[in-house]
């Protein structure tokens, strides 16, 4: 079976893995839900966004172990149903939403010779994202690849809860968006 292929009631599983900036990061993609094979038979447009977004400083805020130099997270291709569920168990809304993001509550630094830290996972919702996409006239690809950078950023501590903290994090966003060759996300928006 090629990588593209997702067998029908099972999970697709790549890893990726890279070194950049004194850094061992590894990326785990799980494609849970079929449907994300109408976007494309390779998601490898995602490894650099991920790989990107992961490598980026943990801020202070972040929990030690985000701070590790062998890191691990998980992007989960899910779809609608899965991710209310998730939305409503974690942050009582019952509703489906683009992507959420579960940082780990890693405390301790792991020994260099051990696994990577994981520092998380990324769930995003096949209907939402798509629909998003269309209604927004964004590329697909490009839509996709911003929010993995931002559930990914998510991860290692960044926020956007106060007007500063957005600023910081749309900013850093914009940022890795340009790395890619891709356009501002927030394009026609003020950055908060």
């Amino acid at each position: 079976m090629e990588q593209d292929e997702i067998p029908a009631n099972e999970a697709l599983v790549i890893e990726w893995r890279d070194h950049r900036k004194g850094k061992d990061l590894e990326i785990e993609l799980i494609i849970e839900d079929q449907n994300w094979s109408e976007i494309s038979s390779d998601f490898s447009f995602l490894k650099e966004a991920s790989l990107l977004a992961l490598s980026q400083e943990a801020t202070k805020s972040a929990p030690l172990a985000m701070k590790s130099p062998h890191r691990l997270a998980v992007l989960v291709m899910s779809n609608d149903a899965s991710i209310r569920d998730l939305n409503k168990s974690y942050r009582s809304k019952d509703k489906a939403t683009n992507v959420l993001s579960f940082p780990s509550n890693e405390n301790l630094l792991p020994d260099e010779e051990l696994e990577p830290v994981h520092i998380g996972d990324v769930v995003l919702s096949y209907e939402y994202v798509t629909k998003e996409a269309k209604s927004e006239k964004k590329p697909i690809k490009s839509h996709l690849s911003h929010l993995v950078i931002h559930g990914v950023l998510h991860l290692l501590g960044y926020d956007h809860e106060t007007s500063e903290d957005a600023e910081i994090m749309e900013t850093l966003e914009i940022r890795l968006m340009k790395q890619l060759g891709l356009e501002n996300p927030y394009e026609g928006e003020p950055v908060v």
